[in-house]
C-alpha cells in the first residue's frame, strides 16, 4: 500500500493519505473519505520478538475496545471493521502524538496525571494498557487519548511504573528513536521490549509518590 491508493471498507471508499505508524498488530494509515479524516488499521501477521497474540489480532482489538469503553478510558470511536480483509476504522484524533511531545520535553503534569488515572482505571479491572507514548495523542485541549486498543491481563512487570513510564521520561532516547527508528535508544536490547531505566529511577519514584497521593475514585 502507498499514499494515493484507495481501499474499500464495506461500503466506504477510503483514500490513503500517509502511514502513521506500525505496531505489533498492524499498520495505521491516515485516510480520507467524504472530506473527513479517519484512521485505518491494517492488521498484519508479522511476528513480534517479545509479544505473542493468543487469538486473532483483529478480535483482540475489538474485544479490547469494548473493555476500554466500559472503563471510560478515552479512546477514538470504532467506526467499522472487516474481518475478512482484516481492517479496522477509527475516528481520527487531532493532536500531538505523545512520543513526539516526549522527544521535545513537552509532557506536563496534567498529562502525567491523566496517564496515571488511566493506569488506575485499567489496574482496577486487572488490565494493563500498552503505555508506550506512541500509543497516545494529546489534543489541543491537553486531553490524553489512548489511540491504541491494546489491553493485556495485568502483570506488574508491564505496568506503568515498572515499564511504560520510562519511555515517557527518556526525552533524548525518544528523540533519537523517532529520528532513526532504532530501538537501542529506548530499550535495553533491540528485541527485548524492555526500556532503559538507568538514571531515571529517582524521577519515577518521585512521580509515583506524587501521584499515588491522589484520591483516585474508580
Amino acid at each position: 500500500m502507498e499514499p494515493g491508493k484507495t481501499i474499500w471498507l464495506n461500503n466506504r471508499q477510503l483514500l490513503l493519505k500517509n502511514l502513521l505508524g506500525k505496531g505489533k498488530s498492524g499498520y495505521s494509515w491516515l485516510v480520507e473519505s467524504g472530506n473527513e479524516l479517519f484512521v485505518l488499521k491494517m492488521i498484519h501477521d508479522e511476528p513480534c520478538p517479545y509479544y505473542t497474540f493468543n487469538e486473532s489480532k483483529l478480535k483482540h482489538e475489538l474485544d479490547a475496545y469494548k473493555v476500554l469503553k466500559t472503563l471510560d478510558i478515552p479512546v477514538p470511536e470504532l467506526l467499522d471493521y472487516d474481518s475478512e480483509k482484516q481492517l479496522l476504522l477509527k475516528a481520527y484524533v487531532d493532536g500531538t502524538v505523545a512520543g513526539n511531545a516526549v522527544a521535545k520535553g513537552r509532557i506536563d503534569s496534567s498529562v502525567f496525571e491523566q496517564l496515571v488515572y488511566a493506569f488506575h482505571k485499567a489496574r482496577s479491572a486487572e488490565w494493563n494498557l500498552d503505555y508506550f507514548p506512541l500509543n497516545f495523542v494529546i489534543t489541543e485541549q491537553k486531553q490524553l487519548i489512548y489511540v491504541d486498543y491494546e489491553i493485556n491481563p495485568f502483570s506488574i512487570e508491564w505496568d506503568l511504573w515498572n515499564w511504560g513510564i520510562y519511555y515517557w521520561l527518556n526525552m533524548c532516547g525518544m528523540k533519537a528513536f523517532l529520528e532513526t527508528g532504532d530501538p537501542k535508544y529506548i530499550n535495553i536490547t533491540a528485541d527485548s521490549g524492555c526500556p532503559i531505566t538507568t538514571g531515571m529511577e529517582s524521577k519515577v519514584s518521585e512521580l509515583k509518590a506524587m501521584f499515588e497521593k491522589q484520591d483516585y475514585i474508580i
